[in-house]
Order: structure tokens, then sequence, then C-alpha cells
């Protein structure tokens, strides 16, 4: 089996997973994060469940081969346990990561809620100030 293969089996599996806790979650959940969403002006996605976060976002220009593929995950691949800590903030402990530097890690976030299910984010410094880490996600489901 190829790397390749390894890498598509590994993403199908995590997606059928967080898609399975997904269809026992309360999709009227007040902070209306729960299901998955895509990352505007970028190649990725972000699932939610009820405490939950798993994304994969491919930073880099794609040729669509299997080392392109490979390269992304390794970039940006994230999951951890989440929590609302205000109307617009919301904190995330890293548990799942192929930096293994990132794990244990706690990131903040400043949230704005926009129309049609959008959201934009920051993820704040140590300080509570915005990074230039940011995005807007958009719910497909």
């Amino acid at each position: 089996m190829t790397n390749y293969s390894l890498a598509k089996i590994t993403i199908f599996l995590i997606i059928t997973i967080f898609s399975v806790s997904l269809s026992f979650s309360d999709n009227q959940s007040p902070n209306k994060v729960i299901g998955t969403h895509i990352f505007e002006g970028a190649n990725g996605f972000a699932v939610f469940s009820e405490t939950h976060l798993l994304w994969i976002l491919n930073n880099k220009p794609s040729k669509n081969e299997p080392s392109d593929l490979l390269a992304s995950l390794e970039s940006e691949a994230v999951g951890g346990t989440y929590q609302f800590t205000g109307k617009n903030s919301m904190s995330l402990t890293i548990s799942h990561a192929i930096d293994s530097d990132m794990i244990g890690q706690v990131w903040q976030y400043e949230i704005q809620w926009l129309e049609n299910d959008r959201i934009r984010f920051w993820v704040l410094t140590p300080e509570g100030n915005r990074s230039q880490r940011t995005g807007v996600v958009t719910k497909i489901n």
C-alpha cells in the first residue's frame, strides 16, 4: 500500500468518525458551529462536533499529485476539544497534530458571526491581541 493510499484512508476514517459523532449532535446548538465548514480562499475544511474540532488546511498550491497531498497534510492537520468562553470567544486545546510541539497547546480565538452561516475567526496572541492567523469559514452542512 502506498503512502498516498494510507493518507486517503486516514482522511476517510477521520471524516467518518466525526460524521458519526455529528449525527448524534443537536443541530440546534446555540453556538451554530456543529457541522462541516469550508475555508474561504483556502483549500481546506473544519468539522465541529459538540465538543471536538478537526481541521485540515492546504496552504500550498496543489497539482493534485500524491506528494502535494501528503505535504499539505503535514502542514495543517489539527484536532482537539473546544469550548466557547463567551459569545464571541472560543478556546481550543490541541490533542492531535502532525507537529507534536502543538499537542497540549491552548489557542484562544475571537469570533465574529457573519450572515449565511459564515464565521470569521482570529487566533489571539498570548497578550489577547488578534494575530495574523485569521480566516473565514462557511458551514456547508
